[in-house]
């Protein structure tokens, strides 16, 4: 792998993880469970391990985000 395929790697996951992010907030903004369900819930290969991590988390309280965010 060269170096410009190195940093076309990181930009795509950068971008896909920024995206991924801002879609959340605006779910959460706008207090709309199933955005959020769906965007917690579904595949995301290209986001970064890190966004990986963090949604294992939100998965594993979504039924008490669900009860204390979404009222």
């Amino acid at each position: 792998m060269g170096i410009i395929d190195y940093f076309m790697t990181l930009d795509v996951e950068f971008k896909a993880t920024y995206q991924l992010a801002q879609n959340l907030l605006v779910a959460l903004q706008h207090k709309n469970i199933s955005a959020y369900q769906t965007l917690i819930l579904g595949e995301n290969k290209l986001i970064s391990p890190q966004m990986k991590r963090s949604l294992r988390t939100l998965k594993k309280y979504l039924p008490e985000i669900r009860l204390q965010k979404f009222r």
